[in-house]
């Protein structure tokens, strides 16, 4: 992939930009929502995928479909982001106890909403949410 690597993000961030100005058609790694790069993911997750730079602008390498398997695993990624976005923005303290089992890192369910509790406890000035 082109540009930036060792100059950081804002610097790729300008590559980018003078890609497209240029049209220099320089390939990236990109993050853009789906919008049917991935048929069997859902069109609003946001996926990092290869683009090139073009005057036409950022033009993402098309995947079609992946394998079941990935795609199931992706899918439950995608779940457990939801269910963690969900909560935050609602302060819902019961499906971030859920989010964090569907996130794998807790597999117990009193475990999750015991560590839900001491976050949002250590939390508290960050996130009034859950007040």
């Amino acid at each position: 992939m082109a540009g930036g690597a060792s100059g950081g993000e804002h610097v790729q961030r300008l590559d980018i930009l003078e890609s497209i100005r240029l049209d220099r058609r320089r390939w990236y790694s990109i993050n853009i929502p789906n919008r049917g790069i991935v048929s069997n993911l859902p069109n609003d997750s946001v996926l990092e995928v290869a683009a090139v730079a073009t005057a036409r602008g950022l033009v993402p390498l098309p995947i079609g479909e992946l394998r079941a398997p990935l795609a199931a695993i992706l899918l439950r990624r995608l779940g457990a982001v939801g269910a963690i976005v969900e909560a935050a923005v609602t302060g819902n303290r019961k499906l971030k106890a859920e989010a964090m089992i569907l996130d794998g890192g807790v597999s117990d369910h009193a475990a999750a909403v015991r560590l839900a509790e001491e976050m949002v406890r250590a939390q508290k000035q960050h996130l009034p949410q859950f007040a």
